[in-house]
């Protein structure tokens, strides 16, 4: 295909995406970021991206929810969603009132008889479908601040587009060309959503702002956020604001809608105005990337050691502050 190529909206499903040979040349963002680890483990996970811990918790639980979403998004109901998704209602056992279990033969008999029944469709369960359509009342309809804004970002937005680019860093760097692809969940004009289901397993779920920049941190949300970003002003031409939309997965339900500008690209109006800390990664990590495909060199951790003198790569375990704060003197 032509690069750039920008699909139409959900043109190319989710599981296409992330799994088919046509795209498996081209890297996503959970993919590149994987770099921060090591290049070594980002090649492994290029070659295994089943082993991604964010695209498994994608295909786990988030399927459903991101499509319903795209559906109302892109046909205004859930047309689009029942013309490529089917609802599996588990067999019922007369003796127990209770569904059969995953593993009985009854379950599997009728699961695989409606896979045949509906042949390239995504098949979720009547309990998450259920669960999942709560979850977008309460987006729709549960909050007098931002309810408003949900809805209009779902009549104004154009949701799941899929995107391919190719990209070297200049000119004046002759790296390899690394192929790149990122597919938003849902963008207008000048913004791109990301929709986030979170859960704790004691509490809260983590969607105040001081608490979600705590995943945002450890799972280096504003890597990808910056990489949707950069690309899509190489493919369009304008900067667009990133905004992250967390919402509880567990009753009742609450979201917020919180800004990436603090991590990723600060951008106003269109225009790039600052960098933000995992932009900057971001940054490092891409150049580094198509460094690592040019010498075709995957180094593991030792690459973030400092050579000394002699050329080797001993690295120094550093003394944490709160281990510091545990010495004491003794008194005899």
């Amino acid at each position: 295909m032509e690069l750039p190529y920008i699909s139409g909206p959900n043109e190319i499903s989710n599981n296409d995406y992330h799994t088919s040979e046509q795209y498996v040349e081209f890297i996503s963002s959970s993919v590149l970021k994987q770099i921060a680890i090591s290049p070594k483990w980002l090649k492994y996970c290029k070659e295994h991206p089943e082993d991604i811990d964010e695209t498994k918790q994608w295909k786990l639980d988030g399927g459903c929810y991101h499509e319903m979403l795209a559906s109302i998004c892109n046909s205004g109901d859930l047309t689009d969603f029942n013309n490529h998704c089917a609802i599996f209602e588990p067999p019922v056992n007369p003796n127990t009132g209770r569904p059969y279990g995953y593993e009985t033969a009854k379950f599997i008999d009728a699961y695989e008889k409606f896979m045949t029944e509906n042949p390239g469709k995504e098949i979720y369960s009547k309990t998450e479908y259920d669960h999942v359509e709560v979850m977008i009342k309460e987006l729709r309809e549960g909050n007098k601040h931002l309810s408003g804004i949900i809805n209009n970002i779902l009549k104004i937005g154009k949701a799941e587009e899929s995107c391919f680019i190719q990209h070297k860093s200049n000119d004046l760097i002759q790296y390899d060309t690394g192929l790149f692809k990122w597919r938003k969940d849902i963008y207008t004009g000048k913004k791109i959503f990301d929709w986030k289901g979170v859960v704790s397993k004691m509490g809260p779920a983590p969607i105040k702002s001081e608490d979600f920049s705590r995943v945002v941190d450890n799972l280096l949300y504003g890597i990808s956020a910056a990489m949707y970003q950069y690309f899509d002003w190489m493919a369009f031409g304008i900067w667009r604001s990133f905004y992250w939309i967390v919402q509880d997965k567990n009753a009742p339900y609450d979201f917020n809608i919180i800004s990436a500008s603090q991590w990723a690209f600060d951008v106003e109006n269109g225009l790039m105005k600052g960098i933000g800390p995992h932009a900057t990664i971001f940054l490092k990590s891409l150049e580094q990337y198509l460094y690592c495909l040019e010498k075709d060199q995957w180094h593991g951790v030792s690459i973030f050691t400092k050579p000394d003198y002699l050329g080797q790569r001993i690295a120094t375990a550093a003394v944490p502050g709160y281990t510091k704060g545990k010495l004491f003197d003794y008194y005899n």
